[in-house]
């Protein structure tokens, strides 16, 4: 069976490889083998919660778009808010602040 996405060019993905790594990036293109990806990063636990850090330390991640096959990948979904905004945040030039809020 056949299925296709939902998700668009430019949409924030979270894919889970079959590895176990949960990769969190920029659809650039769906081709037919695999999405080719912009700044990806993976997702890490730490002790103050889910922290990201480069999937690949040794290739130009930053610059040159990566290719995740998709045979490799065993599910693809929208990140949470909070998980989104930090990942655009850590890969944008651009800081966006918390939304502000009243401190008593």
């Amino acid at each position: 069976m056949l299925v296709t996405s939902n998700f668009k060019v430019d949409d924030v993905i979270v894919f889970r490889l079959n590895t176990g790594e949960e990769i969190i990036a920029k659809l650039t293109e769906v081709l037919t083998d695999s999405y080719k990806v912009h700044k990806p990063l993976t997702v890490i636990l730490q002790e103050k919660g889910p922290a990201m850090a480069p999937m690949m330390i040794s290739a130009d991640w930053e610059t040159n778009p990566v290719y995740i096959y998709k045979q490799g990948v065993t599910m693809t979904a929208n990140p949470e808010d909070k998980i989104k905004s930090a990942y655009l945040n850590a890969t944008s030039s651009v800081y966006t602040p918390d939304k502000p809020s009243l401190v008593v």
